[in-house]
Formats: structure tokens, C-alpha cells, sequence
């Protein structure tokens, strides 16, 4: 069966759901991830690989732009339509396409739009409030607009069914819940020639890693973190933040941040392939995942943290959304915000490398059971064929009484 996947953004992380959506049910289904190219280029960590067919449309500039979407149309080939996150450029291209093709449409959902829209609207100044509302009035249909993200979610009964990447997205949108799907750890530590040492990045024997790995945002705690790692007051005590984007402001202030407060202990790194995630974990004594309370950290689950499970790294996670129940007995969670209760951690694992190493064993164990990707890929395939025979009943049906009534 042909599945053609849908992003909303080819330039940007919200690659990283279809892909490893994608890659759970390759070797069963034919699979392919189209979507506009909002930015100059296919998301970096992605942009190498060649497990699945990615085919860009580039838009260019508002609001032409939007007329060059209608080239997503003659890509989109699939029995099904897998469209990823409830925005235009995604769900709503679905729609279409389920309507003129006559095809089924799964939609998966991975953040809590409307909700990330409204804190980033809400830490705006009231100029920039302004301009956020004249910008969502003038472009309705990006990404970023609040009322793109506002009536899409409305639009979601029009898929046949839905996924989820958390609890909390499954109390408003129902559907089924399918975790952020990853390999084997074996693959996981797969890489090209090795790119990455202690020594390369100056690190010296004895200093100890604490590491963040994903793309910097501002819910999700990386200044808690340096605060945290600094009140350690300990030289032998890195900061390692990888993921860092170049041309991004808040990537800036952060650097700065950090160099500022830390010095020669906070190395920062930039966004690397997705292949390199097992050669870079390898260098870690310790993972954090310091999330924020509020409305974008409650409507996601960082794709990391099965990534450090699958690498059987001590981890170290804040109690937002489903972090708790993930990481329930083989993690140790604080609460949002608390830097000394952070910092606490942090150097009771640091002095305690048995409870560490004890820790990073449990959490590969329960990542094997229950998060890795053969588990998604059943459940996955099972949602797909039930989808497609609930479709095809319909059909049947509408016919029957087409042809009654003739």
C-alpha cells in the first residue's frame, strides 16, 4: 500500500514526526514525505538521508507562494494520506486532496498548535502583539499565524482517523496514541566515520557531560539549565547543548548566555545529521530535558528523550505532559523552573555514577519494551489496513445507495 505523508514545513523540525512515522512502516508500505519548502533547504538533520523520498515544493514569497502549493497536489499519489500536524499547509492540503482523489486521510498530531501560537503571541511586547495580529490577518495561511493553527484544529473530523504523540493531545483530538517512534539501538549507533571525540571538542578526561539534544525553543528550559549547571560551581562540569541553528535569534541569545555565565564549560554544537544522534549520546554522562510549564511543553513529547533511552543514558527530565509516565522509574523528573532542585540532581548523579549507570540501564529496558520502533510499527499498520477497509465500507455503502436511488 502506498502512503504519501504530508509536512507541514520541509525546512524545519516538524520534518522529524512524518520521517520516523515514515520509517516505522517502510518495509511494509510503500512511502514517500511530501510538503512545501517554506525555508531555503530541507531541514538540516534530514537533509542527507536516504531511507525515504523526500519531494519539496518550494513556495518562495507570500502570498504567491501559496498558489505554488497546488503543486503538492500532483505529488501526493498515496492510498493513503498521512498528513502531519492540523495546519494548512498539511491537514488542509489533506483535505483537498481526501475530497478530489477520493482517498483516505490520516491525520497525525505532534504539538499542541494553537497552543504554542498563543504562547508565542502572549511573550510578545504590545507592539509586537500588533504586528502579530496585522501579520495573522495579511497571512492567514502560515504557519505561524494563530488562525491558521484556530481553524485548522477545527477541521480535524474531517480526517478518518487520528494520531497522537501524547495524552494530552489525545484528550482534545482523541485517535490513537503513537509515541515518537525510534530504531533499534544497534542502528541508533550506527554512523559514518566517527565525527565527534571528547578530545576534538576539548573536553578533558575527568570533565563530565551533562547534554541537551534538540532544537532549542524557549519552552523548553535551556536557560533553567545553565543556571543550574552553574550553580554546581564545578570546573570540571560541561554543559553540552546540541542542535543550535546558526541564523536563529533565541540560538544566539542562548550562546551568548551561555558563554557568558559558564565560559569555556558550555560547548554548544549545531543542528548534525540524524545519523550522528547514537555518536553524539555516546559522549554523554547525562541527559536533561528541562521543558517549561505551559501550553507548548504540555501539548508535545520531546522525540530525545527516547533517543537517550535507547542509548541507556541517566536522564534527568522536568514533569511536563508525559514525561512523567515515560520516564516513570527509570528517570528522575523535577519540577519546572526549580534550578536548585535541578542542580541538586544533577550532582547527585554526578557523585553517584552506580545510581547513573542503574538509571540508563532501566531506561533502555523500558524504551525496548515498550517505545521502540517495533512496537510502533504494529500498531501503526494495524491503524492503517482498518482505515482503509472503514473507507472502502463507506464507499461501498454510498454506491448501494446511489444505485438504489437510480
Amino acid at each position: 500500500m502506498k502512503v504519501t505523508f504530508i509536512a507541514a514545513d520541509l525546512s524545519a523540525n516538524s520534518l522529524l514526526r512524518p520521517y520516523l512515522l515514515a520509517v516505522a512502516i517502510k518495509e511494509r508500505h510503500d512511502v514517500k514525505i511530501v510538503g512545501p519548502l517554506l525555508g531555503k533547504a530541507i531541514w538540516p538533520p534530514l537533509a542527507d538521508q536516504e531511507e525515504i523520498e523526500i519531494d519539496p515544493v518550494r513556495l518562495g514569497k507570500l502570498p504567491m507562494g501559496y498558489l505554488r502549493m497546488a503543486g503538492l497536489f500532483k505529488l501526493i499519489d498515496g492510498d493513503i494520506i498521512f498528513a502531519c500536524k492540523p495546519l494548512f499547509s498539511s491537514l488542509g492540503i489533506g483535505i483537498i486532496c481526501k475530497l478530489l482523489k477520493r482517498k483516505a486521510l490520516v491525520l497525525d498530531v505532534d504539538d499542541w498548535e494553537k497552543g504554542l501560537a498563543k504562547e508565542n503571541f502572549l511573550r510578545r511586547s504590545a507592539t509586537g502583539k500588533m504586528r502579530g495580529i496585522l501579520y495573522s490577518m495579511l497571512f492567514p495561511l502560515n504557519r505561524d499565524a494563530y488562525i491558521n493553527a484556530w481553524l485548522s484544529e477545527k477541521l480535524v473530523p474531517l480526517a478518518d482517523a487520528v494520531t497522537v504523540s501524547n495524552h494530552f493531545l489525545q484528550s482534545i483530538y482523541g485517535g490513537t496514541l503513537v509515541y515518537h517512534g525510534r530504531v533499534s539501538r544497534e542502528l541508533c549507533h550506527e554512523h559514518r566515520e566517527r565525527e565527534f571525540s571528547r578530545e576534538d571538542l576539548g573536553v578533558i578526561e575527568g570533565q563530565y557531560i551533562v547534554m541537551f539534544l534538540g532544537t532549542p525553543r524557549r519552552h523548553k528550559g535551556l536557560e533553567v539549565l545553565i543556571e543550574a549547571v552553574k550553580a554546581l560551581e564545578r570546573e570540571d562540569v560541561i554543559l553540552m547543548i546540541v542542535g543550535m541553528i546558526s541564523n536563529d535569534g533565541y540560538c544566539r541569545e542562548l550562546r551568548e548566555k551561555g558563554e557568558r555565565i559558564l565560559g569555556s564549560n558550555f560547548v554548544p554544537l549545531e543542528t548534525q545529521p540524524i545519523d550522528r544522534v547514537g555518536e553524539l549520546l555516546e559522549l554523554a554522562d547525562l541527559v536533561v530535558i528541562p521543558q517549561t510549564a505551559g501550553p507548548a511543553s504540555m501539548g508535545q513529547i520531546p522525540a530525545k528523550v527516547f533517543d537517550a533511552m535507547a542509548a541507556a543514558k541517566p536522564i534527568i527530565a522536568t514533569s511536563c505532559g508525559d514525561l512523567p509516565l515515560v520516564l516513570n522509574g527509570c528517570g528522575v523528573l523535577v519540577e519546572p523552573g526549580d534550578i536548585e532542585e535541578l542542580s541538586r540532581q544533577i550532582l547527585r548523579l554526578i557523585e553517584d555514577p552506580e545510581e547513573a549507570e542503574r538509571l540508563g540501564r532501566e531506561a533502555f529496558a523500558r524504551w525496548s519494551e515498550v517505545y521502540c520502533r517495533e512496537e510502533i510499527t504494529d500498531s501503526l499498520d494495524s491503524l492503517l489496513l482498518k482505515t482503509v477497509e472503514e473507507r472502502e465500507v463507506k464507499q461501498g455503502i454510498r454506491r448501494l445507495r446511489n444505485w438504489r436511488s437510480g
